[in-house]
């Protein structure tokens, strides 16, 4: 995430659809130590991850939690919720949920619980839901 504000004006003149991956890759070891994720103005990246989103091309993938979170112990992996709900708010319509499946270096590891999470924080919304599991990736993908 933090080299997405090298990109921030090339993307947008690509022509092309730009998805990143696993939430933007934030790196949880910058801002403040108790819960890096909660300040997310701290967070390197966030702010022109979330300016190349309203631009229209550009798509986050809600992904590979376990590849950012500080908390692997943590199935549901809730040290990410503040970008995933910040994400949510400002972007509903540029998020794709994906499995990140085959699970690459973490191989063995159940999704289900984290997948069920999301599912939650999605439970009393369901145009949300209804977007990250489906609508958005056929938008992206033309399906």
């Amino acid at each position: 995430m933090a080299a997405i504000p090298s990109l921030a004006d090339l993307l947008p003149e690509l022509g092309v659809r730009v998805v990143f991956d696993h939430l933007g890759a934030p790196a949880l070891s910058s801002g403040a130590a108790d819960s890096p994720a909660a300040n997310l103005q701290t967070l390197a990246g966030f702010d022109a991850l979330v300016h190349l989103l309203g631009k229209g091309n550009t798509w986050v993938k809600i992904s590979g939690p376990y590849r950012m979170s500080r908390e692997l112990s943590d199935l549901e992996f809730s040290d990410l919720d503040p970008i995933i709900k910040e994400l949510f708010r400002v972007a509903p319509s540029r998020l794709v949920y994906g499995s990140d499946w085959p699970h690459t270096r973490f191989e063995g590891l159940d999704i289900k619980p984290w997948t069920r999470h999301l599912l939650n924080m999605t439970r009393d919304d369901d145009e949300l839901r209804r977007k990250l599991f489906t609508d958005n990736a056929r938008e992206l993908w033309g399906a």
